[in-house]
């Protein structure tokens, strides 16, 4: 019966229109539970990353590059039910050759963060620099990454720490992508939003509650992770009618 719960729920992802070929997605793991999940979240540009892709694995992994498999497994699962691939951006945790490979043979666009110690062949010196010292000469380079040419994207300096107790962005952002058309500002601005995605991990364990939950099976914390997305479905639907409607501001229901 839950395997078959979760099955209706990849139809609804299907028929939601929620993802389109344009679409930005967010991919990332966060872990409560006692489970370790996996979260393609929808970039929205209002704060939260809509979900529409989950499931979820247990540590320890016993069987070396499972879960590199395991992330390769639900990608290709994501792009058979909607019939085709989306744009996919990546933190730093998804250096995954697999992946990446996977991704490049089939044209499929990404966004992947990458640390500054990174070796890859830059063109222009036909030979494997660090991405720091790539960075050093230019802020958009052509690089090769597995045989493919992919751009290199990297931020600006970040902006000094001047409150100690905030915690600020200190780095410089690496950003490996096979968009050769978009803006070097286009691409730092959708990896900026993939911090929608950290918004809706909070939204599932402390709004939603999920993290005071004590859950054994695999199976039923990923069916309540589909009935806790539904709801942010809902949410995002309603506030897209809220907004299509000329209500006076004192008759505005609160949401």
């Amino acid at each position: 019966i839950n395997t078959n719960l979760i099955k209706d729920f990849s139809h609804l992802v299907r028929i939601s229109t929620l993802v389109t070929k344009i679409s930005l997605v967010n991919v990332d793991f966060s872990t409560f539970c006692g489970f370790q999940a996996l979260c393609f979240g929808v970039q929205t540009g209002k704060g939260r990353a809509l979900p529409v892709w989950l499931n979820c694995i247990t540590y320890p992994i016993k069987t070396v590059g499972s879960q590199n498999i395991f992330v390769l497994e639900e990608i290709k699962a994501f792009g058979k039910c909607l019939g085709f691939y989306p744009r996919f951006v990546f933190d730093r945790g998804f250096w995954i050759p697999c992946v990446m490979k996977f991704l490049l043979k089939n044209k499929i666009l990404f966004y992947l963060r990458i640390k500054q110690g990174h070796h890859l062949f830059w063109n222009q010196k036909g030979q494997k620099q660090q991405a720091k010292t790539i960075g050093r000469h230019t802020k958009d380079a052509t690089i090769t990454v597995f045989g493919y040419k992919m751009r290199l994207i990297v931020s600006p300096p970040p902006p000094k720490q001047t409150n100690p107790k905030k915690k600020k962005n200190t780095q410089r952002w690496y950003i490996l992508t096979n968009d050769m058309n978009a803006s070097r500002v286009s691409i730092l601005e959708i990896y900026a939003t993939r911090f929608e995605i950290e918004e809706t991990f909070k939204d599932y364990k402390h709004i939603q509650k999920l993290k005071i939950l004590r859950i054994k099976t695999k199976e039923t914390f990923t069916i309540l992770l589909w009935f806790a997305s539904l709801a942010q479905w809902i949410a995002w639907w309603v506030d897209e009618k809220k907004d299509a409607m000329e209500v006076h501001p004192k008759k505005q229901r609160s949401f």
